[in-house]
């Protein structure tokens, strides 16, 4: 009697179909988490340089108006331009800055009950009392008007070196730093070198970056990207 052969796999086939299956998607699996992965870093990343975007066009909208105190009622007669510290803040400014950052003040004038008042305001990193303490995120740059609270600007600026240009004897620009600068009323411009650092952790940060002219290692789980801006100041 002939017997027809039962369509279908066999025990072996079924096996090896489903071997070849599970490599498949153990392929597409390690292939989806690694373009879900990069699609992270680079949000993060575009994220970062927007942060660093807005910072550069504020500072140079507010740090050019230094000196710029045309009509305004200040107590007293002298209305300086600017002053950088470095270490060395005023009693004023005390432990307000994170140390090794620098202190940008300038004389700003500034619309308060519906006059043009002239306000010492001053720009640093300070400690941001909302993160952990344990953070890379623990700075952040502020401003605050003397005699007011501060105001947090930006998150994520972990690192700031201040510079500035100014003129001497033989009319020639020099970059000094605020400790070796004799006569602020000859700074022409300030040069900002500030780091900034992704909010978020990433899974694969950069090894190295660049700060003030050094490559540095990276040695934490943020994104970090350095910029640097240059302010012209009027008059």
């Amino acid at each position: 009697m002939n017997h027809c052969r039962q369509a279908g796999f066999s025990l072996v086939e079924f096996l090896f179909a489903s071997l070849i299956g599970s490599l498949v998607m153990l392929m597409l699996m390690r292939t989806l988490v690694v373009v879900k992965s990069g699609s992270q870093d680079i949000n993060l990343l575009a994220s970062l340089q927007q942060n660093e975007r807005f910072a550069f066009v504020f500072l140079q909208h507010e740090w050019g108006q230094a000196g710029i105190v045309t009509a305004c009622q200040y107590k007293k007669k002298e209305l300086f331009r600017l002053q950088g510290y470095y270490d060395n803040q005023p009693k004023a400014w005390k432990n307000t800055a994170k140390r090794h950052t620098g202190m940008l003040v300038i004389g700003k004038c500034q619309r308060y009950k519906g006059k043009q008042v002239y306000f010492p305001t001053a720009y640093f990193l300070g400690r941001d009392n909302t993160v952990k303490r344990d953070s890379l995120l623990k700075y952040a740059l502020y401003q605050k008007f003397l005699g007011k609270r501060r105001l947090k600007l930006i998150t994520g600026v972990v690192a700031m070196r201040l510079y500035y240009w100014v003129y001497q004897k033989n009319n020639k620009l020099k970059r000094l730093l605020a400790t070796q600068v004799k006569h602020w009323v000859n700074v022409k411009e300030i040069e900002a070198h500030l780091l900034f650092a992704s909010i978020q952790r990433v899974p694969h940060p950069n090894q190295y970056f660049w700060f003030n002219g050094e490559r540095k290692v990276n040695s934490s789980k943020h994104w970090l990207h350095s910029g640097v801006v240059y302010v012209s100041l009027q008059g």
